[in-house]
């Protein structure tokens, strides 16, 4: 989200993709991955440091969308793992391209794939993690209140 501005000056007609999740399940996901502490990943150490971390990346995006619209498209997490099919045909038509079959199948690029999240790239999409953060609601303490604010605020 930090580099929306400069991939909006480099690239002018390019179509910018955010794809939404859940805050609480963002930030779940921030605090089970093993990541090496750098710039970025020292917000992650804490549930508070990462929900916070969360809310101005959120506040980044709010402010920036109005500049970016029409020529930002979002997409639900919740909505894609849902149907597949029709959130990736939605996206491929705002996006200008034609639907390929394959690009479903995004499990057979992960060789290339050098994420946190490779093992979930050579799964089929599902919808395990979806509010998964519930199941942890009391580990966040007063942040979870946050996090519902976050939501109410950005669905």
């Amino acid at each position: 989200l930090i580099y929306v501005p400069l991939i909006r000056n480099l690239w002018p007609k390019a179509t910018i993709v955010y794809c939404h999740r859940h805050p609480g399940d963002i930030a779940l996901s921030c605090l089970f991955q093993d990541f090496r502490i750098n710039w970025m990943t020292r917000h992650f150490r804490t549930p508070s440091a990462t929900v916070a971390h969360c809310e101005q990346l959120l506040g980044l995006w709010s402010s920036w969308q109005d500049q970016l619209d029409p020529a930002a498209v979002v997409m639900r997490y919740e909505d894609l793992v849902t149907d597949p099919e029709k959130a990736i045909r939605s996206l491929a038509d705002a996006c200008g391209l034609t639907f390929e079959p394959e690009m479903i199948e995004g499990r057979k690029a992960a060789p290339a794939a050098k994420t946190a999240s490779y093992a979930q790239v050579i799964e089929p999409i599902h919808d395990r993690s979806v509010g998964r953060w519930e199941s942890y609601r009391d580990h966040f303490g007063e942040s979870a209140a946050r996090i519902d604010a976050l939501s109410e605020s950005f669905g």
